[in-house]
């Protein structure tokens, strides 16, 4: 090779390098924060360099997030809504029995709580005075930080996000006002083993998206959210379409090789969300306001 080419070569690499920092973001810091820690046991710890390591990176990929981004968050599971919260923003996790914890944290609308399971959450890692600490979140009783949490900056998706504002009515009547809304659709894949050519049974496969796949008659048809109006899910076995030119139809949901829409998420109010397609009513579509 010669140096021009070797050169050449060198900055190829170079290049796609600084790329990949770009695209892939890389796992957040550890908390600079000192905090105590109480487990179900009643030991106290005195940690530093604290952070969460997920379960399972695939659970929290519910969000939308890259795997990277799982990472230094907490799951906090409601009766029908799941919530990443970045560890960053805690102040206090607090739990009388280790069933369910309350969350004291800040969002860019102030301080906020949240009631719920974090046996998802997967394992609190850090420093203590006797080494490295451990503990999982379904074990702790009190996390407390020296100081307050900081609000996160918004977390970048791996897939193009619903660029307006969508407002989702559940099936008890809450709503919603949500952006960087996706859609999650799960389906059975059929693995192969590599070296038999065999096929080794079926599994469930997710991925995101900003649109719809429904069945009209015998048509499928592809609906990017931005030019949805509403769409209702009220009926057991059709939804009622209606597009941003006023046109309303009653259609299925396409169900093409086993594929289901498992739920959605998205930013809301209280922070990043999940919510299984199940608790969901209706969603309204418009665009962002101008500022």
């Amino acid at each position: 090779m010669t140096s021009s080419s070797l050169i050449g070569f060198v900055l190829v690499l170079a290049s796609f390098s600084i790329a990949a920092k770009a695209e892939f973001p890389e796992k957040p810091q550890p908390e600079t924060r000192p905090a105590t820690v109480t487990d179900a046991a009643g030991s106290t710890s005195k940690v530093s360099q604290a952070t969460v390591s997920p379960v399972l990176v695939g659970f929290q990929n519910i969000f939308g997030f890259w795997d990277e981004s799982c990472y230094g968050r907490i799951v906090v599971s409601t009766k029908n809504i799941a919530f990443s919260i970045p560890l960053r923003a805690v102040s206090v996790i607090d739990s009388a029995d280790c069933k369910t914890w309350t969350v004291k944290y800040q969002t860019k609308d102030g301080e906020t709580t949240l009631s719920g399971t974090l046996t998802s959450s997967g394992t609190l890692t850090g420093d203590s005075d006797f080494g490295l600490f451990k503990l999982p979140f379904d074990k702790l009783k009190r996390l407390e930080f020296k100081e307050a949490g900081v609000a996160a900056p918004p977390i970048r998706r791996r897939r193009t996000a619903f660029g307006g504002i969508a407002v989702i009515t559940l099936t008890d009547g809450t709503t919603i006002q949500a952006s960087n809304l996706l859609r999650r659709a799960i389906w059975s894949a059929q693995g192969e083993n590599m070296v038999t050519g065999r096929r080794t049974g079926y599994s469930q496969v997710g991925d995101d998206s900003n649109d719809f796949v429904f069945i009209h008659g015998e048509a499928s048809q592809t609906l990017p959210f931005e030019k949805l109006k509403e769409v209702d899910f009220t009926a057991t076995d059709s939804v009622t379409v209606i597009a941003k030119s006023d046109a309303k139809a009653e259609m299925k949901l396409s169900k093409k090789m086993g594929e289901r829409v498992d739920g959605f998420s998205g930013a809301g109010p209280k922070g990043d969300f999940y919510i299984t397609a199940e608790f969901v009513k209706s969603i309204t579509f418009a665009d962002k306001p101008a500022k």
